[in-house]
Order: structure tokens, then sequence, then C-alpha cells
């Protein structure tokens, strides 16, 4: 999660505290942190989901982006969040390699923070 953090850094500015690998609650380790807005940020790779099965062959089966779901432990952790008043957002390591460089990164970023 290094570079979302790295680019989190660039979109914010120097006059934002960003806080990696920040600790909320003394039980919650969050990838990355904007303190001041009460925001995280999880940067989820392919651990963090669960794959879905169709129920029957002719079904057909949800379509290859609906074919999974964020797992148990990392729900948990966001509702979690969300009752302790912080805002959750997420970026997939999909979504993130899919953008083309530092500037779609940021501007990503950018519609994510508003």
């Amino acid at each position: 999660h290094e570079w979302v953090s790295r680019e989190v850094r660039a979109v914010v500015g120097q006059g934002e505290t960003v806080v990696d690998e920040f600790l909320i609650a003394d039980c919650l380790l969050v990838d990355v942190a904007l303190p001041a807005r009460r925001t995280v940020l999880e940067v989820d790779g392919p651990s963090h989901f669960v794959a879905l099965l169709p129920l029957s062959a002719s079904a057909g089966g949800p379509r290859a982006a609906e074919r999974r779901r964020l797992d148990g432990g990392s729900g948990l952790k966001r509702r979690l969040l969300r009752q302790l008043g912080w805002q959750v957002l997420s970026v997939t390591g999909e979504q993130w390699t899919r953008l083309r460089g530092g500037r779609e990164q940021r501007d990503f970023l950018r519609r994510l923070l508003a």
C-alpha cells in the first residue's frame, strides 16, 4: 500500500497528516489514515476477497466483476471503523493497476477523497 500512500500525500499536500499503518482504538490497523478528516483508505489485494460460486450451472452465475465479495474479517473491520466515526474508503489492487501512471492515480484519489 506504500504506492497508494505516496500518491495520497501528493494529492493532499504537506499541510495534511497522512499516516501509514495507523492504529485505531488500540485494535484496528488501517493501511492509510487521514486523522484530521477521520478518513481511512484500505488497499485491498486479492486476499481481502472471497469467491462467490454460482447456485447452479444453469443459472449462469454472476458476471466476472461480481464474483468476489469482501471477506468477513475485512467487512467487520469496516463496520467497526464506521461505528467509531471513521469514513472508510477502499481501492483494490486491481483498480490501482488499471490506472496508467501517477496522473491517473492522483485524479482517482482526488475523486475518492472529495
